[in-house]
């Protein structure tokens, strides 16, 4: 039985004025790297905004279905790193699990980079340029604070699990498919 898009559009509405509330209406500044703070709420004004492309594409027609589910996979991606991500009420926690992320980022763009070289020579150097910048924030950073402890970015099913939202995964693998 296929869900009303009108019924998801409400649904979408409601998400996305509970979550500006919790953001607030100013944008966040770009996220540079060394502050999981300020990436939280980069990370969520994303998802926000993945939310909202989910809700106007189900309000034009369902004929945009796979669209949505495209965006919609993108939103739940950004929103459950930024809840794994922001979890620790220790600021130095949570910075060794945006540390971690960064670092998944950073293997996946130099695997794209690589796989893209032959088309688009130079794009393996542009991209490791742009990520080598974060390295120097995060040196300092890990030298400043001895205690920052860099954790690893789990795959989606230890993710969900470590969140107590386990059950979402065959969902998401759904929506992957």
């Amino acid at each position: 039985e296929l869900m009303d898009h009108t019924a998801l559009s409400r649904q979408l509405r409601s998400l996305t004025r509970t979550c500006r509330k919790f953001i607030g209406e100013q944008r966040p500044l770009p996220a540079r790297g060394g502050d999981a703070d300020s990436v939280l709420l980069a990370m969520m004004e994303m998802a926000l905004s993945h939310a909202q492309a989910v809700q106007a594409l189900a309000e034009k027609h369902f004929d945009h279905g796979w669209s949505a589910l495209c965006v919609a996979r993108s939103c739940f991606e950004a929103g459950a790193a930024s809840a794994w991500i922001g979890t620790p009420s220790d600021p130095f926690d949570r910075e060794g699990r945006w540390i971690g992320y960064f670092r998944k980022l950073e293997r996946f763009y130099k695997t794209k980079g690589e796989m893209l070289e032959g088309e688009s020579p130079g794009i393996s150097d542009q991209l490791k340029s742009i990520l080598s910048s974060k390295h120097g924030v995060f040196k300092q950073v890990l030298e400043k604070h001895p205690d920052i402890k860099v954790v690893q970015y789990p795959k989606m099913r230890d993710l969900l699990k470590a969140l107590k939202y386990e059950h979402l995964y065959i969902g998401y693998i759904e929506a992957c498919e």
